[in-house]
């Protein structure tokens, strides 16, 4: 449910001043301001904290911040039975953020028992579905992140070796033609390998691996 509504003291009504996307100004009224928002009451101190904590993430570089102030989010939410913050789901909000600094630290295990748990209890969520993805993407094996690279230099060589043959001499196109044609269908088709390789490597590592934690969440 919501946190009650209550008379809102001074500060808060100074604080809902700033807009929602001026981050800098909101990070710092709140280390301006920090012995005073603790002593708030608790749902005003969990609303100024809900906005900290965004700002934090939206300017980046505050990773180690942001899982310290998410993980006292998660607690009070539960603890106080707080559930929105003017629209936002709080508890899904502070894992999503929780997850994504995770990711960005290169935590991939944590970030993806995260991004799991917010899979399962909100699926239809594009950004989480998104999260998701993207922790299953940074462990697919090396190789698999080569082969789009692999692809397209190939590719790059067919098309190279094709107009070599259109610009042959007429001397020179009977000695050399079939000879270009056959490197140029080479490459062609160690182009298209690669694409499919990697486009099923995808949907193994990635595709099939989210159907899989689908059917456990079922």
């Amino acid at each position: 449910m919501r946190y009650k509504e209550l008379q809102p003291s001074e500060l808060l009504q100074h604080f809902r001043q700033i807009p929602p996307n001026q981050h800098f100004a909101i990070i710092r009224f709140f280390e301006q301001n920090g012995e005073e928002i603790e002593e708030l009451p608790t749902e005003e101190y969990i609303i100024l904290l809900s906005y900290y904590v965004e700002a934090l993430f939206e300017e980046g570089g505050f990773e180690r911040q942001v899982l310290r102030i998410t993980a006292e989010l998660l607690e009070l939410s539960i603890v106080h039975n707080v559930q929105f913050v003017d629209g936002q789901d709080l508890y899904l909000r502070s894992l999503y953020h929780r997850g994504a600094a995770f990711l960005l630290l290169g935590e991939l295990g944590k970030a993806q028992e995260v991004a799991e748990q917010l899979w399962r209890l909100s699926p239809n969520e594009a950004a989480h579905a998104n999260l998701l993805r993207a922790c299953l993407t940074r462990q697919r094996p090396d190789w698999v992140q080569h082969t789009s690279a692999v692809a397209m230099a190939a590719l790059l060589v067919a098309l190279l070796v094709s107009f070599a043959e259109i610009l042959l001499p007429e001397s020179w196109h009977a000695e050399w033609a079939q000879s270009l044609q056959l490197v140029g269908q080479s490459f062609f088709l160690l182009s298209a390998s690669s694409l499919v390789a990697g486009l099923l490597a995808q949907y193994y590592y990635v595709g099939a691996r989210i159907r899989q934690i689908g059917k456990r969440r079922l």
